[in-house]
């Protein structure tokens, strides 16, 4: 019998590589990056190497494995020691392959790897990327040695349901798997002809079918950085996704802040998931630091969303802590996603036992 609810928890960008890579005992040699991160840990008060739980904050408690039934997100990041930058790339991240295991520490189930860092270090980097988390055994989808390859999901079994995670990225082009050329799983989202459309509803439905899928989540790592809003064509595929596709769960990021929450036909779409880790400057607009756990609730037996629950976080010198009430930064937050949601006929509300935001269904 499929349990119900499902509950699975979506982290938006994870970037574990460049400074967050140089805070732990092992990382890749690169001592301008090290004397920068030492820099910022001393405003924390902390010297490293930290532990590698340390970036997780007081977050850690909900990624025991009790509190939810799976864990995804998007690595942000190549994994590798190769030297070999892509070129003209204005930020190139990796980190060593020892420190996958801080991934480990939120019991993460499974990382999305289409996306615009996964061949910052080239080809090398991608292989090595793919070959560590084989050894780390964490499943991840979207890049491949072909296309074939770039396009075959995740399949996970959990609490007798069976999820499939598909992983797209409509950046870079130049990066796109062939079919006898490695690279990421690329889509042109806002060109998208009807022969993409045929294929991408031939493939999704033949892995539905062949593995008996009973939960569909596709990523997409997608638009512009810093675009408070998604375009119309971001919306209209996401629909077809869930008309045609039958998928149920939409897990978009890339913009490096929060957007709006759709839940159409009771399917829940994230547009925007922000950025969960990371070391970058802080967007004063943007907020590029400030993000949620995203907590999904799926009553399997409807295959509908039940409640979206939402902790509210922030990421300073290179972890992540939840929010409290009496943070500044919790009420915008609040004020952002609910103006952001509102659009789709979202009621954002505050739970008045905890410092989390609700989503009714």
């Amino acid at each position: 019998m499929i349990r119900s609810p499902f509950r699975l928890i979506l982290l938006g960008d994870i970037m574990i590589g460049r400074l967050v890579d140089q805070i732990f005992a092992k990382h890749v040699d690169n001592r301008e990056e090290y004397e920068h991160a030492c820099m910022l840990l001393k405003r924390a008060c902390v010297q490293p190497p930290v532990s590698y739980s340390y970036i997780w904050g007081n977050t850690l408690d909900y990624f025991h494995p009790a509190y939810s039934d799976l864990r995804i997100g998007n690595l942000e990041t190549s994994v590798t020691h190769s030297n070999i930058k892509w070129p003209q790339k204005a930020f190139n991240y990796r980190c060593a392959p020892e420190n996958l295991q801080t991934l480990k520490e939120i019991n993460l189930d499974y990382v999305c790897l289409a996306n615009n860092h996964t061949l910052d270090y080239s080809q090398q980097g991608m292989n090595d990327t793919m070959n560590a988390l084989n050894t780390y055994q964490i499943p991840f989808a979207g890049v491949g040695k072909n296309l074939s390859e770039a396009r075959r999901p995740a399949i996970l079994h959990r609490n007798n349901t069976t999820i499939g995670l598909f992983s797209f990225a409509d950046h870079y082009s130049y990066w796109a798997a062939q079919p006898t050329m490695p690279g990421i799983n690329y889509i042109n989202v806002e060109q998208l002809t009807p022969n993409d459309r045929l294929q991408i509803k031939e493939y999704i439905s033949d892995y539905q079918l062949k593995n008996k899928i009973s939960l569909t989540i596709v990523s997409l790592h997608w638009g512009s950085n810093y675009q408070w809003s998604p375009p119309v064509a971001f919306q209209l595929f996401a629909h077809w996704l869930i008309d045609e596709c039958h998928v149920d769960i939409i897990h978009g990021h890339s913009s490096h802040h929060v957007q709006g929450i759709e839940i159409y036909k009771g399917k829940p779409i994230i547009y925007g998931c922000g950025d969960f880790i990371d070391d970058y400057a802080i967007d004063k607009e943007y907020r590029n630091d400030l993000s949620f756990i995203y907590l999904i609730d799926m009553d399997m037996d409807e295959r509908k969303v039940t409640k979206i629950e939402l902790i509210p976080t922030r990421c300073t010198n290179m972890q992540v802590n939840e929010l409290t009430r009496n943070d500044q930064d919790y009420e915008w937050l609040f004020s952002t996603l609910a103006r952001l949601s509102a659009p789709f006929g979202i009621n954002v509300q505050k739970i008045n036992n905890n410092n989390h935001f609700i989503i009714q269904s």
